[in-house]
């Protein structure tokens, strides 16, 4: 790893790897702030539907970020990791821990839509006033 701090230093690195690692620090950069943000939003939360969806939401996005970041190490080799099947197993581990929190985050967006939803409040409720104005 210090091998290739020295290499873009030095100059060294092909301009493919630089952007590689401009993206990687981006994307480092935007994680923070958002994961930061989501955290502080979730700490103001009491107890309940919306606070367990906002630590879900967190654990998704670290989950993706992780992910991401993973391949981006990967792709300009900057870990060397024994062979390509333990890579893959990792990679793998990753998304299917990622895609099992996005669905388990579906089902809680679906439960806090009943919970906290107005549709079926709302249509009454136009119902209600357009009786209303037809009465009067």
């Amino acid at each position: 790893m210090t091998e290739l701090f020295v290499r873009l230093v030095e100059g060294a690195l092909p301009a493919t790897t630089v952007l590689i690692l401009l993206y990687a620090l981006l994307c480092i950069i935007h994680a923070s702030f958002s994961l930061n943000a989501l955290k502080k939003a979730k700490n103001e939360l009491t107890s309940g539907k919306l606070k367990k969806f906002m630590g879900s939401l967190y654990i998704t996005i670290t989950l993706g970020f992780i992910y991401g970041l993973w391949n981006i190490l990967m792709s300009i080799e900057v870990f060397q990791i024994g062979p390509d099947l333990l890579r893959l197993i990792i990679s793998n581990l990753v998304v299917i821990s990622f895609l099992m929190y996005m669905t388990y985050l579906a089902f809680l967006a679906k439960d806090l839509g009943d919970e906290f939803g107005f549709r079926v409040m709302g249509k009454k409720i136009s119902e209600y006033v357009k009786d209303k104005k037809r009465k009067t």
